[in-house]
């Protein structure tokens, strides 16, 4: 039986160098070696010679991976975050890769799920820990310098410039670690307006929906945006089969507490839907609301809510919500969150279930 040993040991050679050529010519056998030095022939080779001569021939470890058999795994380094380079774009403002780069490193740094967003006039990096509109830093060029600024929102005492990116990062960790006010949560119940901060993953499918179709107040203005975002919010309850939900966020955006009952319950509605009458009717009822009517990107924004919720009434709202406090709605956006006070999510999910329409 042929051992392992044997195998391990099979090639091993035995070298000496030529007189004539001055090559190394490899022997099979110690003894065959031996006897070509001592007839003259060859020279042996010193101890250091041989012994790096044998490793440059050396055959793999049949346990390696080269050579196909299996070798155990050796242990996985985590992947490292890429130190962020700030950079300029030629109008001045900050690029999205140094945005991306910032969410990603702070991210990584402080154990939490924050967005960051260019603001469009300024050119600053907004980076927002826990998607909470009021805990914000703010990374952008130092006005009228050279330098990279650094602060809380608007700044105040914490306002640091620096002269490259290491320093300017790593300021704005120690800002966020301040900021975090201890250990993050996964997902924080209130932000700082006193409403729900909603679902971090799907606020940010949403605002990047948002942004794509140029939904923001800087493109379209403040009111025509607050009118599609809230357009929006009526979709996605809708979409939710939160109907009721819907009827009441209708009756608070158009200050009118009727429109939150039922349409269907009216004892004078008309049951001929194709008459004049229900057509007269309809126009009086919550179904005359332009707020049921879609605006270009509406839907579009709806859907991505519910499709990231998983058609979680709740968790949509807070999103639309979430952007419009991002861009200084916060009225409206407590407008939206307030159809939903003092009560559960699964309340409002079994609630809603009941009242489908």
């Amino acid at each position: 039986m042929i051992k392992l040993t044997d195998l391990l040991n099979e090639e091993e050679t035995f070298t000496a160098t030529s007189k004539k050529s001055g090559e190394t010519s490899v022997f099979k056998s110690k003894d065959s070696r031996d006897a070509a030095v001592k007839a003259g022939t060859h020279s042996k080779i010193d101890k250091d010679s041989e012994e790096d001569d044998k490793s440059k021939k050396e055959k793999p470890n049949m346990f390696s991976k080269d050579t196909g058999y299996d070798a155990p795994d050796s242990p996985k380094e985590e992947p490292k975050v890429e130190p962020t380079k700030l950079k300029y774009s030629k109008d001045g403002k900050m690029t999205q890769d140094s945005a991306d780069s910032i969410e990603k490193e702070l991210n990584a740094e402080l154990g939490v799920s924050g967005m960051t967003d260019i603001n469009l006039d300024t050119g600053t990096i907004e980076y927002f820990i826990d998607n909470d509109s009021e805990k914000a830093i703010f990374i952008g060029k130092e006005e009228g310098g050279k330098g990279i600024a650094v602060s809380f929102g608007d700044g105040g005492d914490e306002y640091k410039t620096f002269k490259n990116s290491k320093d300017a990062v790593a300021y704005a960790k120690e800002l966020g670690k301040e900021l975090k006010g201890g250990e993050a949560k996964e997902e924080p119940t209130k932000d700082s307006t006193k409403e729900r901060a909603g679902n971090p993953k799907v606020n940010k499918v949403v605002r990047d929906k948002a942004k794509k179709l140029g939904v923001t107040p800087q493109k379209l203005g403040k009111e025509e945006y607050e009118s599609r975002m809230s357009k929006a919010a009526v979709e996605a309850l809708t979409d939710a089969n939160f109907h009721s939900e819907a009827r009441k966020l209708i009756s608070v955006l158009e200050d009118n507490p009727d429109f939150a009952k039922d349409p269907n319950q009216d004892p004078n509605k008309p049951k001929d839907m194709f008459s004049d009458e229900y057509d007269e009717w309809r126009k009086t009822s919550v179904y005359g609301s332009t707020f049921y009517d879609s605006a270009e990107g509406t839907d579009d924004i709806a859907h991505s809510a519910t499709g990231e919720s998983g058609w979680d009434g709740i968790e949509s709202l807070d999103a639309i919500a979430f952007d419009l406090k991002m861009n200084g709605s916060k009225k409206l956006a407590a407008k939206l969150q307030s159809i939903f006070e003092g009560a559960t999510k699964r309340g409002f999910k079994n609630q809603s279930l009941k009242n489908l329409i």
